[in-house]
């Protein structure tokens, strides 16, 4: 199973843990301890959702991450607001989401993006 992430996604997520030093670390550590990943392209953005290997340590952050973290995306003329997603202190889920846009014929592991803070 490729459980490799995207060039968006790894920009994403970042882009989100710069938002809140301190949890780089240990959120590193469960990415690298990824044992299933599945995309969703849901039509009004995207879904990657994580499972993380049970000996990863867990971490004590809000959930969500990323109120202010945005991607201008080829393809989308408002970009998309992008959060980082936690239950029970695992990396859960990456969530996309557009403004009213449709990503439906938009290949977000190819696409062309710019990370920005969002408005």
């Amino acid at each position: 199973m490729d459980v490799r992430l995207t060039p968006l996604e790894r920009a994403a997520i970042a882009a989100i843990l710069a938002e809140r030093p301190g949890f780089e670390d240990a959120i590193a550590a469960q990415l690298n301890s990824l044992t299933k990943l599945e995309r969703e392209n849901s039509g009004g953005g995207f879904y990657v959702y994580f499972e993380v290997a049970k000996e990863a340590k867990t971490v004590g952050c809000a959930s969500p991450l990323g109120k202010q973290t945005s991607a201008n995306v080829e393809g989308l003329k408002h970009g998309l607001g992008l959060m980082l997603w936690f239950k029970n202190g695992r990396v859960d889920a990456l969530e996309g989401f557009s403004f009213g846009e449709d990503t439906t014929d938009i290949n977000l592991a190819t696409a062309r993006f710019e990370m920005v803070t969002a408005p």
